[in-house]
C-alpha cells in the first residue's frame, strides 16, 4: 500500500518516502514551497521524527485489522480539503421546534 501511495502522490509531484520502523508515507514540507495549496502543504509535523534528523509530515496513513480470519485494510491520504462545507449540516435536534 505504501508504493501504490508513493506512485500516487509521484503524479502530482508531491516528493514522498519511507521512514524505517514507521508505517505510512513521509514527505519534507520544507523541501519545496511550489506546492503550495496541495496535499504537501497540508501535512503536519511528525512528532515521530528524530533529533537530528530532518523532520518528517505524515502524509498518508495506513491501517490494517484482522479478526476472525476476515482482514481490513485502508488508508488515509491527507490532501488539502476545504472544510467549509460542513458547517451546511444542520444536526437533527436543532431542527425540531420546542
Amino acid at each position: 500500500m505504501e508504493e501504490v501511495l508513493i506512485r500516487t502522490c509521484a503524479d502530482f509531484a508531491i516528493p514522498t518516502k519511507r521512514v524505517p520502523g514507521l508505517t505510512g508515507v513521509w514527505t519534507n514540507p520544507e523541501a519545496s514551497t511550489s506546492h503550495v495549496g496541495t496535499a504537501a502543504s497540508a501535512v503536519q509535523r511528525s512528532e515521530a521524527s528524530q533529533p537530528g534528523n530532518a523532520t518528517e509530515a505524515k502524509l498518508a496513513a495506513i491501517g490494517i485489522h484482522i479478526s476472525r480470519f476476515v482482514t481490513s485494510h485502508g488508508f488515509a491520504l491527507n490532501v488539502n480539503t476545504d472544510l467549509s462545507f460542513f458547517n451546511l449540516i444542520i444536526p437533527a435536534a436543532s431542527r425540531r421546534s420546542p
